[in-house]
């Protein structure tokens, strides 16, 4: 696990042409978390199925607390068309301190096009751990 931080703000997180959504706005360490991710944009977008990352607010910065690794779960690559939705879910981990979270995924791209989506497309909605 190696930690880095992003600067973006809380207003715009699952906000792009993607948008990823967790099922509740608060969980307990070691929960099950839902997550929707909606296509609205107009291309075909590809996805997989697992965050690569947890990522925890600090200040204004968000702090990477927890990657997951590629056998942690199926590596095909999926595609919402436009309006189409998928779902995954996945495990926090039992330790985590109260806070505000978030989780990214890096493999958010339009089909055909080798560039990830901007980063409000590639995180879910902040939810907390309380």
């Amino acid at each position: 696990m190696m930690a880095c931080s992003s600067s973006a703000t809380s207003t715009n997180q699952g906000n792009g042409i993607v948008q990823v959504r967790t099922d509740h706005v608060s969980y307990s360490p070691g929960a099950v978390v839902v997550l929707t991710i909606t296509n609205k944009g107009d291309t075909n977008v590809g996805y997989g199925l697992c965050p690569s990352a947890l990522e925890r607010q600090v200040g204004s910065s968000w702090l990477s607390v927890g990657s997951y690794e590629p056998g942690d779960c199926d590596l095909v690559l999926r595609f919402l068309i436009p309006g189409g939705s998928g779902q995954t879910s996945t495990l926090l981990p039992l330790e985590l301190p109260v806070g505000n979270y978030r989780l990214r995924f890096d493999s958010l791209a339009e089909q055909g096009r080798p560039v990830l989506l901007p980063l409000e497309s590639r995180v879910s909605n902040v939810f907390a751990i309380r």
